[in-house]
């Protein structure tokens, strides 16, 4: 016998004499009666029962404070209604306060994040439940067993090793969150548990004295279970076992947990008992149907966390606030469109018998009545009430429905929320209306933000780096402090690095690198240019494409992550790169390559300073050229003027001992091919797109190359003494656009930094 057959049941043996009829029957706080309720009730009165409809008398004895307020948006409706909400529960302590917000269950997530803005935890309850899926607890049991199937996902395997409801120690805790962030250079989308093995065995020797043994143990166990136990069909109860054993290994939810998260637990605990008793209707099936069977359980049940009993804020749907006595009430989303609510008859009951019974949502008539009787409730429910509607979503205009037409409408004020505020206490006072205002802006009526009362004035002093250090990340380091000196202190001294994404391709970064590698190879083997320009159409092709294959091969061995159709694609288009950079470096005038990957130490304000020169070229003449190989962006515009976005070039040529003859990049990519850079030694055009340093003005180059080497080492004087020093200003030399692709927003927060405006 189920719920929604148990009132005829009754009806039935009350009738047949099979119980006697009870004395009373006392229907309290019933807005309406379903028909089959109603047949319950009359038989029962039949029967000489005494039936009672109680209807809660109105919390006031007095007309209620009663407005009505239009918003702009939505969104804005919310912050105001809580700010309406706070005001209350700061100047009167111990009020109840309600807000209504008719399609909670939709907004739940919203609310729940404006409401831990505005109170602490412990002074408001938020109604409407959301389904199993939604609880962190819930989700981790589900990414437990996720690690068996055949193949999964990298950002589950991510959320498990991120998760807080798997035990582990701190030093665990610390290790995995250490192999999460290297296992994204190295994985594709999706990925097995053997997989995961080799990777944590991998990276378990640079991840020291870290130990990979907790969760390496783990992970063997689970691959031992699942040899064991995943060969054949099974029923659903010796799968429950095999759940509970996997998340046994795995310490599911073993640690201290809030009593919400236990009442989780135990959730979770019945759905798995329910399933386990489910064996002789689902029959033997795969472990993927189980896992299907378990989340369509999941997905069919709700859970509400526990009301806290001291809460004074309470955010519910609309039928939840009516007939509830409150202090203060705001009412939310009550437009023309959404209230009274639009009919939807029943397509599976005749329409005629719908309205025979007033069923719900039968007739535009009876949705009428039902807002209007509701409306009349929660105007009588607190001592002020306040009704809210915005004026636009999205592209669609909104007014204000009819039902509150003969409200006093309050005109929108320009009024900060403190005015709100104020107008609210002299309108509690005086029993006169609460009003808000329209025309606030989205800071001025925004929720207040967790942290934003922490200082944001200039950083504090830091300490400088000890002398002589050894400066780690080269050139690239004074190239992050031209850019911003809080992004190098950051990104250097405090390793705050950005996690790359999983990719099953490469990377702009590897695809550099990949190039980079190819021509090192290449020149590695002619040594000159002569060599080049003796091979044949046929042995050129063989070196190219022999070398980009062993490099390819290479890459794919360390990583896995590539398909062999995408690395043949790969192969063709590095192929055509290449071979298409060799004809600008056959017309060359003639050269040889002196030396690749060249590396030395220099000192720069007591910093050793560790550079790798890509190419060094001589020419027949005697002069040599530094090259550096570029496959993205980099205009040489940025070795010139007051900042040196671009140091790497001119610190190689400012610190060799001879000093180069010319500086370039040599352009490598769909959008570029060639050479471009300065001449610095001769007023003379070495190469087709080098210029000498006097033509290069417009980039704010010195008239001469002396000039230039004293404004180069200046420049990067003052960057490496800033770095040195812990200069650390929020400083981004081009605004907003040198923010834009900044991982490190959320650590500088800019936006409210007073001293720099973007």
């Amino acid at each position: 016998m189920d719920e929604a057959r148990l009132p005829d049941a009754f009806s039935r043996a009350l009738t047949q004499k099979l119980y006697k009829p009870p004395a009373t029957i006392d229907c309290v706080g019933f807005e309406e009666y379903s028909p089959q309720l109603k047949h319950f009730l009359e038989t029962s009165a039949d029967l000489g029962t005494k039936v009672l409809l109680t209807h809660l008398v109105p919390f006031q004895n007095h007309p209620s404070s009663v407005s009505v307020i239009k918003a702009s948006h939505p969104e804005e409706e919310l912050v105001w209604a809580f700010d309406f909400a706070r005001y209350h529960h700061l100047r009167f302590p111990g009020s109840r306060i309600c807000i209504v917000v008719p399609d909670l269950v939709l907004k739940r997530n919203s609310v729940a994040r404006l409401a831990k803005s505005y109170f602490k935890a412990g002074d408001y309850n938020i109604s409407a439940p959301l389904p199993l899926s939604h609880y962190p607890l819930i989700e981790a049991a589900f990414l437990g067993l996720t690690l068996l199937k055949d193949e999964f996902e990298f950002k589950e395997f991510s959320q498990f090793l991120r998760s807080p409801f798997f035990s582990q120690t701190e030093e665990d805790k610390l290790f995995k969150a250490e192999l999460e962030a290297r296992m994204r250079s190295f994985v594709g989308l999706n990925l097995t548990l053997s997989h995961c093995r080799q990777l944590i065995e991998r990276l378990n020797k640079k991840l020291m004295p870290l130990d990979a043994g907790p969760l390496l143990l783990q992970v063997n166990q689970l691959l031992s279970l699942s040899a064991q136990s995943f060969g054949a069909k099974k029923l659903s109860s010796d799968w429950a076992h095999i759940f509970i054993k996997v998340l046994e290994i795995l310490g599911f939810a073993g640690g201290t947990l809030s009593a919400s998260d236990n009442l989780l637990k135990a959730k979770w605990q019945e759905i798995l008992d329910c399933y386990s008793k489910m064996s002789a209707i689902l029959g033997p099936h795969t472990f993927k149907d189980a896992l299907e069977r378990l989340a369509v359980l999941r997905d069919s049940q709700t859970f509400l966390p526990p009301s806290s009993q001291t809460a004074s804020v309470h955010i519910l749907g609309l039928l939840e606030a009516v007939g509830i006595p409150f202090d203060a009430i705001w009412v939310t989303g009550l437009h023309s469109e959404n209230w009274p609510g639009k009919h939807h008859p029943h397509p599976l009951i005749p329409l005629s018998l719908q309205k025979t019974h007033d069923l719900p949502h039968s007739t535009p008539s009876r949705e009428l009545a039902v807002a209007r009787r509701l409306t009349n409730r929660l105007k009588w429910g607190g001592k002020t009430v306040v009704f809210s509607y915005p004026s636009q979503i999205e592209e669609q205009i909104c007014e204000v429905s009819p039902i509150l037409a003969n409200l006093e409408r309050i005109e929108p004020l320009a009024l900060s929320r403190h005015a709100l505020s104020d107008h609210a206490l002299s309108s509690h006072q005086s029993s006169a209306k609460i009003v808000g205002s329209d025309r606030l802006s989205s800071h001025q009526s925004s929720a207040k933000i967790v942290g934003a009362d922490l200082p944001v004035g200039p950083l504090p002093p830091t300490p400088a780096m000890p002398t002589p250090t050894r400066l780690k990340g080269g050139a690239f380091t004074l190239k992050l402090q031209a850019a911003c000196p809080f992004k190098a202190f950051a990104t250097i001294r405090l390793q705050a690095l950005a996690l790359v994404l999983p990719t099953t391709a490469f990377r702009k970064t590897e695809r550099g690198d990949l190039i980079h590698e190819t021509l090192n190879k290449i020149w590695g083997s002619l040594k000159t240019q002569e060599a080049l320009l003796k091979l044949n159409t046929l042995q050129l092709d063989t070196l190219v494409e022999q070398t980009i294959h062993s490099v390819l091969t290479k890459w794919q061995h360390s990583t896995r992550r590539f398909s062999s159709f995408y690395l043949a694609l790969e192969h063709k288009r590095m192929v055509n790169l290449i071979k298409a950079f060799l004809v600008i470096e056959k017309a060359r005038p003639a050269f040889e390559v002196v030396d690749q990957e060249y590396e030395e130490t220099v000192l720069l304000a007591s910093l050793a300073v560790k550079l790798r020169i890509d190419r060094i070229d001589r020419l027949s003449t005697g002069e040599e050229i530094i090259i550096d190989y570029k496959t993205g962006e980099a205009p040489i515009s940025q070795w010139f003027g007051t900042r040196l976005l671009d140091p790497q070039l001119p610190l190689y040529a400012i610190t060799r001992p001879n000093r180069p003859d010319a500086i370039a990049f040599a352009h490598i990519s769909a959008k570029k091919l060639g050479f471009q850079g300065a001449v610095l030694s001769t007023s003379t055009p070495l190469l087709k797109g080098l210029y000498p340093i006097a033509s290069l003005a417009r980039f704010g180059a010195e008239a001469n190359t002396l000039k230039q080497f004293e404004a180069w080492e200046e420049s990067v004087k003052t960057l490496a003494e800033g770095f040195k020093t812990s200069y650390a200003t929020l400083d981004p030399v081009k605004g907003e656009t040198t923010c834009r692709a900044c991982h490190l927003k959320p650590l500088c927060r800019i936006k409210t930094h007073p001293c720099k405006t973007i």
